[in-house]
């Protein structure tokens, strides 16, 4: 048999030099349980165990679509967009390893 679960802690932090806008900590567990033989693994697993779906990575940059619809291309170049990649959902999955020779 075996077992295993992962664990990981991240704090709050910033996204940029100016700490204005700041992601929120989070914490992901991975857990994993199987059989063991010789020849042969298999193993069950969840990733992301919690589904949470904080974002764990961001940046800002400037808003074109608010610019353009302003008052044209130059304005509003102050104006801030936020965005940042979506972390994955929860995945359960089943893994079978075969060993084959000597």
């Amino acid at each position: 048999w075996t077992i295993g679960l992962d664990a990981m802690y991240q704090s709050e932090r910033f996204v940029e030099q100016d700490n204005f806008t700041v992601l929120d900590d989070f914490w992901r567990f991975d857990l994993r349980g199987g059989l063991l033989g010789d020849r042969w693994d298999f193993l069950v697993y969840v990733d992301n165990l919690l589904d949470d779906d904080t974002y764990k990575a961001g940046s800002t940059g400037p808003d074109f679509s608010s610019q353009i619809s302003d008052m044209g291309f130059s304005a509003g170049l102050v104006r801030t967009h936020y965005f940042g990649p979506l972390p994955p959902p929860r995945v359960i999955g089943v893994r079978f390893n075969m060993r084959f020779g000597g």
